[in-house]
């Protein structure tokens, strides 16, 4: 009779048969036997499984809209394919947000740091209507931002110096005129006194009469 060699569950019953024995003796040497059997089992390598996530390829969205109250900042997406609210990971720190979502084939990902101001992390609302996603943000502080992100803060002109001294000659009214044309002016005006300041300034230095 052809003796066929042991399997895992061929093991496991010579396992449950040594819990009843009686003998120390036989459940010592059925034991050993077991554990001799267990290493000419075949090895199996442990081969790490690919999760649906996983898989997914991300796609960065560029796209978006929001807009604010005083007390909150709001944030909408509009996402090609159909996907479930479970599927919609928001994350968000004192000055950033990223919302994920996740649709059968792909991922999309909406990622915005340094914001204009500061937020609560742990205080935000999710939307989600159709392939519409909603996200609102509560403001640590109240009041309107001047933009979204700290990076689209536009520099302010700095105003020109003039040379307005209190002490001047009268004949300086030229200067007050011009200072107070600058102070009331469009940018184009703005931008149109301060070269005639700066031609008049390059003049005396090269010791020309900057009104020649």
């Amino acid at each position: 009779m052809e003796v066929k060699p042991f399997t895992a569950a061929d093991i496991s019953e010579l396992k449950r048969l040594s819990q009843l024995c009686l003998s120390d003796n036989v459940q010592a040497f059925l034991d050993k036997k077991t554990a001799e059997l267990e290493t000419l089992l075949p090895q199996t390598i442990s081969v790490p499984v690919k999760t649906k996530t996983d898989e997914l390829c991300c796609k960065k969205l560029k796209n978006y809209g929001w807009d604010q109250t005083d007390s909150a900042i709001k944030f909408y997406i509009t996402i090609p394919k159909p996907f479930e609210k479970n599927d919609v990971q928001v994350e968000v720190t004192d000055k950033s947000v990223k919302i994920v979502v996740k649709t059968d084939t792909e991922k999309y990902e909406l990622q915005i740091s340094q914001l204009f101001g500061t937020v609560l992390s742990d205080k935000y609302q999710l939307k989600t209507k159709g392939l519409e996603v909603g996200v609102t943000l509560t403001k640590e502080k109240s009041g309107k931002w001047e933009c979204l992100c700290a990076s689209d803060v536009k520099p302010k002109p700095q105003t020109p110096d003039l040379g307005m001294d209190k002490d001047a000659d009268p004949g300086s009214g030229i200067m007050k005129m011009m200072q107070k044309m600058y102070n009331e002016g469009d940018d184009e005006m703005k931008r149109t006194i301060q070269k005639a300041w700066t031609q008049s300034q390059d003049k005396q230095k090269q010791g020309i009469d900057p009104i020649t």
